[in-house]
């Protein structure tokens, strides 16, 4: 819902889980965004989420890793344009599908044929080899290719009963199944209404205003909390048989204290204030 500010202070954003590395500048502009978005519907919240979302660089890619024969590690990024070649985090080339000419796997080991223009104009062929860990990854990553391919690229699913194409050669006859982009465009058709039902985000602990001084105190609230946790569920807290309890040495000879003895009650006689003990 919306924001209200004598109710949701800041430490609420704390309770939900955006990112898994997530840090209170990060909660606190969520709060203050928050504060501009009002009277929305959770559907249109969600419309307008994805509607952001889907202009972001990386949305919508399949990422799959990979080495090259140098040895190094690189990450091919599955798009509706063609393939995105990462090196850690640096985007370092893309192969669009109109230029992939041959796409093939066998064993471990992934075939690319780009098809790319020389300064003259001319076209060439660049063969690139990538490798995967195990043979199940190589052909899960040419079927993500293949469906890729097929869906935002050919008009029509390539029927079972016609030849092998030049772009799928060797490895398996997988072929897309269901409707390309093309065909779901041209039909036109509205979308099947579904019924879902919306449940609220799991919360998580609140972060506190002494964890943020210290982060010391965070791990011994937990154990604080985690006694309270016992006490109530009605468990026992368990002991260690030698506890740490500070020992004072017993002189060998007795020594006189002065003690002074304590009213019993409002009646008793003081009359004997101190008394040698031995």
């Amino acid at each position: 819902g919306d924001l209200d500010p004598a109710e949701h202070l800041p430490d609420i954003v704390s309770e939900f889980r955006f990112v898994p590395t997530q840090t209170e500048e990060m909660e606190q502009a969520v709060y203050e965004k928050w504060k501009e978005y009002r009277g929305q519907m959770p559907a249109e919240a969600e419309t307008n989420y994805l509607n952001k979302a889907k202009w972001l660089e990386m949305y919508g890619v399949d990422m799959h890793v990979v080495k090259a024969r140098d040895g190094n590690e690189y990450r091919l990024g599955l798009t509706p344009t063609g393939v995105l070649v990462f090196e850690g985090a640096t985007k370092i080339g893309l192969f669009f599908w109109p230029k992939i000419t041959r796409l093939d796997f066998k064993k471990s080991k992934l075939t690319l044929v780009v098809v790319e223009d020389d300064d003259q104009g001319r076209e060439q062929e660049h063969t690139f080899v990538f490798r995967l860990d195990h043979p199940k990854a190589c052909k899960h990553l040419w079927k993500c290719a293949v469906e890729h391919h097929a869906f935002f690229r050919l008009r029509g699913p390539v029927p079972k009963s016609s030849q092998r194409s030049g772009f799928i050669r060797m490895g398996s006859r997988f072929r897309l199944s269901g409707k390309t982009e093309y065909q779901i465009t041209k039909d036109n058709k509205a979308r099947r209404s579904a019924s879902f039902e919306r449940r609220p985000s799991k919360r998580y602990s609140r972060r506190t205003v002494q964890q943020r001084v210290n982060p010391v105190l965070k791990l011994q609230d937990t154990s604080v909390h985690s006694k309270e946790m016992n006490e109530s569920n009605g468990t026992q807290q368990t002991w260690s048989p030698r506890p740490n309890i500070p020992v004072t040495t017993v002189p060998p000879v007795p020594i006189p204290v002065e003690i002074e003895d304590l009213s019993r009650s409002p009646g008793a006689a003081h009359s004997e204030k101190k008394r040698p003990v031995y």
